[in-house]
């Protein structure tokens, strides 16, 4: 890791595939290649957790108690290949721009950076992508049941593992005292739903995440019951596949906002769909 005039570039590592066993997923090599790529890739949530250290270095716990991220993932990630964070600064004040990257240059994840609690999405423009072609009976709006969950410490390992991210702060003590969940662990529990919904619709079960939007609103203990409440906010056709946009929030038992979140997902139409 090095880090000169604000800039920060991470170590190289291999992130493993921990999503192998994910029979009918793209984290599994049949079928991951039956859809073009070489092989299974990597989760995105272990490809978006790898930016952390960049985030924890460059703008510290400041950042969990009030930050946002914005992150396109732009290429898929091999669990055979070297990659690593950057962070540099960008135009604005404060802010970074972040990416994963191979060695030969190419890019895998690209967004960024910033402190306060403005959400990335306030000028995003809703159903301009032919949304009445897809998924048709879900509109937008439609609204997922409420789960209620508390994030298990060996997902949160597997994660960070994955990551090859090593922030003591998910794992032991950390500035508000006891370990704290990494935000971007929120994508796990609000990925399960919208794949089993998936499973429904004409489309093969190789969903796959395209773009996380995600602003912290302050720290959240490991040792907490949370509630995930989500939506969907947007659809339409994209490429070769279909895509819909959740938002969501994760609160305590109360209503405490912890995180905001939107998620954007990329599924295969079946064949005549």
């Amino acid at each position: 890791m090095t880090v000169s005039s604000d800039t920060y570039r991470g170590a190289w590592r291999v992130l493993p595939n921990m999503g192998a066993n994910l029979k009918g997923s793209i984290h599994e090599d049949e079928e991951a290649r039956r859809h073009g790529f070489r092989r299974a890739i990597v989760g995105g949530t272990g490809v978006a957790q790898a930016i952390m250290p960049a985030i924890v270095e460059l703008l510290g716990p400041g950042w969990i108690e009030g930050g946002w991220l914005t992150l396109k993932f732009v290429g898929p990630v091999y669990p055979d290949e070297l990659v690593r964070e950057v962070a540099e600064p960008a135009p604005n004040d404060g802010e970074f721009d972040v990416r994963v990257e191979y060695e030969d240059g190419r890019i895998a994840a690209a967004g960024r950076v910033g402190l306060g609690e403005a959400e990335p999405w306030r000028d995003w423009v809703i159903g301009d992508r032919n949304p009445d072609a897809v998924f048709q009976d879900l509109p937008i709006g439609y609204e997922f049941d409420d789960i209620s969950f508390t994030f298990a410490e060996d997902a949160i390992l597997r994660t960070l593992d994955t990551a090859g991210d090593d922030t003591p702060w998910f794992r032991s003590a950390s500035p508000w005292g006891g370990p704290v969940v990494p935000p971007l662990a929120a994508f796990n529990p609000a990925t399960t739903p919208q794949r089993d919904l998936g499973l429904t619709q004409p489309v093969h079960g190789a969903g796959m995440n395209a773009e996380f939007h995600l602003v912290t609103r302050r720290p959240m203990p490991r040792d907490r019951q949370y509630v995930l409440r989500m939506r969907l906010i947007d659809k339409g056709l994209g490429g070769r596949t279909w895509f819909w946009t959740s938002e969501f929030d994760v609160t305590d038992e109360d209503g405490v906002r912890y995180v905001s979140a939107r998620q954007k997902c990329k599924w295969f139409p079946k064949e005549g769909a």
